[in-house]
């Protein structure tokens, strides 16, 4: 089976979902983020005060390249990571793409109560999420499958139905 890739905007539960459905299905879950953490020894937050954005996208690329290459696991991408046209393309060309959009309220809420996230820092959380969803929403738009409610029963059958259906 090919990989299964989450995406969706900082508080979507890209990292959660992820690791349940994995379980569930009896696959491998890798974390785009946790794996950059792991490979530098910095948090993502320190890793783009200390390098900048760009240097960070170009590791993510290059993390996301190596996940998607193996078969039978699920995949969490960071929130920008597909925005970056190389690794769109790699992700809808070697996985199952599955948007999580949720309701801008419950994104909002998820953010506010977690750890500081780079792109937010000293910025209004809920214009920063405005901006984000204005931005990303056309390219998460070629994601194979989109869920819109926080659930992984919605996801496992929207999964099913993709299958059913002969996608890939």
């Amino acid at each position: 089976m090919k990989p299964l890739l989450f995406i969706g905007l900082p508080g979507a539960g890209k990292t959660m979902a992820g690791a349940v459905v994995a379980q569930r299905l009896g696959l491998d879950f890798f974390d785009v983020d946790q794996e950059i953490e792991r490979r530098t020894g910095l948090g993502i937050f320190e890793y783009f005060q200390a390098h900048g954005e760009p240097a960070f996208r170009a590791l993510e690329r290059e993390v996301v390249a190596e996940l998607v290459a193996g078969t039978d696991r699920v995949v969490s991408l960071g929130g920008g990571a597909f925005q970056d046209p190389a690794t769109r393309a790699l992700a809808l060309d070697c996985g199952t793409v599955i948007w999580l959009d949720l309701p801008h309220e419950t994104l909002l809420a998820h953010v506010r109560a977690s750890p500081p996230r780079p792109l937010f820092a000293g910025r209004d959380d809920d214009q920063v999420l405005r901006e984000l969803a204005a931005a990303r929403g056309p390219a998460f738009a070629e994601a194979h499958i989109r869920v819109t409610e926080a659930s992984v029963e919605a996801i496992l059958q929207a999964l099913a139905a993709q299958r059913e259906g002969g996608q890939p």
